[in-house]
């Protein structure tokens, strides 16, 4: 898995996109400096369908990636 974008809304919210071997998802989930990161929304670009599965069974890397894209877009 990439993360192949990210972008910071409201400081509290963020928009992914998270290449995989299967495709690209595109993850909606809310931050907060005291809470983990919630996934809000996941779905498969290429056809729309509902990936929240796929984030389920892979949700430590998701959080990573995640985690690892606002860091770098802080610097």
């Amino acid at each position: 898995m990439k993360l192949k974008n990210i972008s910071l809304i409201d400081g509290q919210f963020v928009n992914a996109g998270i290449t995989t071997d299967n495709g690209t998802i595109n993850v909606e989930a809310e931050i907060s400096s005291i809470t983990p990161i919630h996934i809000e929304n996941a779905v498969w670009k290429e056809t729309g369908d509902d990936a929240l599965g796929y984030i389920a069974q892979h949700f430590d890397a998701v959080r990573s990636l995640i985690t690892q894209g606002l860091a770098q877009n802080a610097e």
